[in-house]
């Protein structure tokens, strides 16, 4: 009898020590787990962020390539891009790409840049891409369509 109850005994304490990593694993899922048994999620970065404002200092190098530009904006306050051989330059007006040498202070751009910064005040991020905004003036829709349609017509 002393045999029978120590056998039983030691199959309940391994049924017990077997079922508690199960139980564990079970309770990860549920969303009443414990903090410490769940994983991190990783959040995702964009692949850029847009900033647009008004360049208030062009940094150039011994050669006069640009490659810093100090930005200011009411909505996202002082930033400086920094520029490298692979940022793209794009003159909005023309849908053609820009010349960085004739960037004035003053000007407003729209600038991709990286998702990461640094940060110091103010942040600095890799520029990807500096749209600058000329204003190209071109006949509103309606004024076209009424010059079509005065074409034929004489005045009376």
């Amino acid at each position: 009898m002393k045999r029978t109850f120590s056998a039983l005994v030691i199959s309940g304490a391994l049924l017990c020590t077997l079922a508690v990593p199960g139980m564990a694993a079970e309770a990860e899922g549920q969303p009443g787990a414990s903090a410490a048994a769940s994983a991190p999620q990783a959040q995702t970065l964009p692949a850029s962020v847009l900033y647009f404002g008004q360049v208030t200092q062009v940094v150039r190098d011994e050669a006069g390539t640009v490659t810093r530009l100090v930005l200011s904006s009411e909505r996202y306050g002082e930033y400086i891009m920094n520029i490298s051989s692979d940022t793209v330059w794009i003159d909005s007006g023309n849908r053609t790409a820009s010349d960085p040498a004739d960037l004035k202070e003053g000007e407003s751009v729209y600038v991709f840049h990286s998702p990461i910064s640094t940060r110091s005040l103010p942040p600095q991020s890799a520029a990807y891409a500096v749209v600058r905004i000329s204003l190209r003036i071109s006949p509103a829709p309606s004024t076209m369509w009424w010059r079509r349609s005065q074409r034929g017509r004489t005045a009376a």
